[in-house]
């Protein structure tokens, strides 16, 4: 894999700011609190859900519509050193077919803003997070890639797989093994202190929520936050030495954030790779993968027998492969379709169609391209069908034998979900904190 090469400083020269060769003499912080760059990262800055804000209320919309002012006053503050990470509002959302709910930790905007900022900024310093092992949040890299490389296990001589997740993972990072993986590769120290805030930030409204939903939001000097921006890249700079050891010894490993595929040619191989991943990950990282025994185990399972790996089946078919959505991932996929629909919730209908039409843009993208999806969209799309129908049912809007035709589905918005038009998402009171 061709990378850049970036030279690093040493730890002495860090101590006072450098100036940046190529970057019209600029330090790191001089280069992000320069308003060009701030309306650069504002450019690349996932904006789809408008009505998204922070604790201090302030919208994606509205901090659009008044952004000259808005960048220089950040700019401003990065320049004076007054700039502080704000706490986050955290809010869970329920995960996909299954009882527990998933901890998210929303920002206020102008943090988002320089959070996307420092990554454009710093992301050129850590060229090895690109390599033959890692494919989550990598540009050049992707599901689609990390599938194909399971796929060749069989011609490369490999008869088993390993899978592994590792337990809690983004809430088990050391944050002091962070900070300093990340502030030791930095030409000049500007960014120090920014980095260790967006690594520590805490949430703001602990107090409002429930004791059970506390419990997701552990304090501590462990963990980072699901929903930076920032948190995607500090995972894969955290794992980027674990990265390195399976290369060195030649392990064929598919590592996605958390979720590992490793590839062996005898069973016992494959039990030595479990025990060995897992010492190196305990003693260097502090990270633990489930045991091959238990409840939620890792498994090791026969190449072309039948497999679950980033929510694909992966089976071989009369000698070739055959992939489709996992049955757990269908589960949850419809589960999802379900709750957006039910008849219980106050809602209004367009705003359901809007979300759904978001995320299956998202399941479509995921999976169109990597495995054979006409089952998985026939199912989805009856589904869809089916629960508008009890929902406008429900609401006395049809009567009970009462089928739409296609004209009157299409004028609502309900549409196939492999056609759904891009719609931009305001989402109504109370679903501010939700995911699409």
């Amino acid at each position: 894999m061709t990378t850049t090469t970036v030279s690093l400083p040493s730890s002495a020269a860090r101590h006072k700011p450098r100036r940046l060769e190529g970057n019209g003499e600029k330090t790191l912080l001089e280069q992000i609190s320069d308003p060009a760059f701030l309306q650069q990262a504002w450019s690349v800055l996932n904006r789809r859900n408008r009505s998204s804000h922070g604790l201090d209320q302030e919208s994606v919309a509205n901090f659009a519509t008044r952004l000259p002012e808005n960048i220089a006053t950040v700019s401003t503050a990065l320049r004076s050193g007054a700039f502080l990470f704000q706490p986050a509002r955290a809010t869970t959302i329920p995960k996909p077919g299954r009882s527990e709910r998933r901890p998210l930790r929303i920002f206020n905007v102008r943090d988002r803003l320089v959070q996307k900022a420092i990554l454009l900024c710093i992301e050129p310093y850590f060229p090895d997070i690109r390599n033959d092992v890692s494919f989550a949040f990598i540009r050049e890299q992707s599901v689609a890639r990390a599938i194909n490389a399971v796929k060749r296990g069989p011609a490369l001589g490999y008869k088993f797989i390993l899978l592994a997740d590792i337990k809690s993972f983004f809430e088990k990072i050391d944050r002091q093994k962070l900070r300093l993986a990340i502030t030791s590769r930095l030409p000049d120290n500007t960014l120090d202190e920014l980095i260790t805030q967006a690594i520590e930030t805490d949430i703001g409204n602990r107090s409002a929520l429930s004791s059970e939903e506390q419990t997701l939001f552990p304090t501590g000097s462990t963990g980072v936050a699901q929903g930076s921006i920032l948190s995607p890249f500090f995972s894969n700079v955290y794992m980027v030495g674990f990265d390195k050891f399976l290369i060195e010894h030649d392990h064929r490993v598919v590592r996605y954030a958390d979720d590992l595929a490793v590839l062996a040619k005898t069973r016992h191989e494959a039990e030595q790779l479990h025990s060995t991943i897992s010492d190196y990950l305990r003693r260097e990282l502090g990270l633990e993968v489930y045991p091959l025994t238990g409840k939620k185990a890792s498994r090791i399972a026969h190449l072309t027998g039948g497999f679950d790996f980033l929510g694909i089946r992966f089976e071989v078919r009369r000698k070739s492969w055959h992939l489709e959505p996992s049955p757990s991932k269908c589960r949850e996929i419809f589960s999802e379709v379900r709750r957006w629909t039910s008849p219980n919730n106050a809602w209004p209908l367009l705003d359901r169609l809007v979300i759904l039409s978001r995320k299956f843009e998202g399941w479509m993208r995921c999976y169109r391209r990597v495995c054979s999806t006409r089952v998985f969209v026939q199912q989805l799309d009856e589904l869809l069908t089916d629960r508008v129908h009890e929902l406008l049912r429900t609401r006395g809007l049809i009567g009970k034998d009462v089928i739409l035709t296609r004209v009157q589905r299409r004028f609502l918005g309900i549409q196939k979900s492999v056609r759904s038009p891009k719609r931009t998402i305001f989402l109504p009171e109370g679903l501010h904190g939700v995911r699409t």
